[in-house]
């Protein structure tokens, strides 16, 4: 992922919140679906990672940066606004 090296941490203001590296949330996501991550990102102050199966479906997460807790789980699908189409 550009612009996250070995551990990356934020900085500034939420660095103390932040006790999850954005490589800890990526692994915590791949464990649950195995698959290419497509993006891996902070959002509103949540890590939000996408992964791609191998069969080509594409799953986004919510995760706490301050513990790793996978906060929300679903199918990404096209044309919906929240890009979820379940909770889980």
């Amino acid at each position: 992922m550009p612009g996250c090296g070995v551990g990356f941490l934020p900085e500034g203001p939420l660095a103390e919140y932040f006790t999850v590296a954005i490589e800890q949330a990526i692994d915590i996501g791949k464990k649950e679906v195995p698959g290419k991550v497509i993006e891996a990102e902070i959002e509103d102050g949540i890590y939000e990672v996408k992964i791609r199966t191998e069969s080509g479906e594409r799953v986004k997460f919510k995760i706490d940066p301050k513990d790793g807790t996978i906060i929300r789980k679903g199918r990404i699908v096209k044309g919906s606004s929240k890009g979820f189409s379940k909770q889980k």
